[in-house]
C-alpha cells in the first residue's frame, strides 16, 4: 500500500505492552484467545501463547479493578 514495512515482535517477555494492548482490544470487542489466534493466523503473525494471553488478561483486569 504505502511501501513502508515495520517489524514487531511479541516475544520479549520483559515488555508485554504490545501483548497487553492486543489482549485488551480483543476483550473490548468481545473476542478471546481463539478469535485472536484466527485473526493473527490470517495476518501471518506468530501467536502469543495461551499462558502469555492469560497473564496479560489478568494484568488488564487488575488494572481495571484499580481504576474502579
Amino acid at each position: 500500500m504505502c511501501g513502508k514495512e515495520r517489524s514487531s515482535t511479541t516475544d520479549n517477555v520483559d515488555d508485554l505492552e504490545v501483548n497487553k494492548a492486543t489482549v485488551c482490544g480483543t476483550i473490548g470487542v468481545g473476542a478471546g484467545y481463539s478469535q485472536l489466534n484466527d485473526f493473527w493466523t490470517g495476518l501471518d503473525i506468530p501467536m502469543i501463547s495461551e499462558k502469555t494471553y492469560a497473564v496479560c488478561q489478568n494484568q488488564n483486569m487488575d488494572n481495571a479493578k484499580n481504576l474502579a
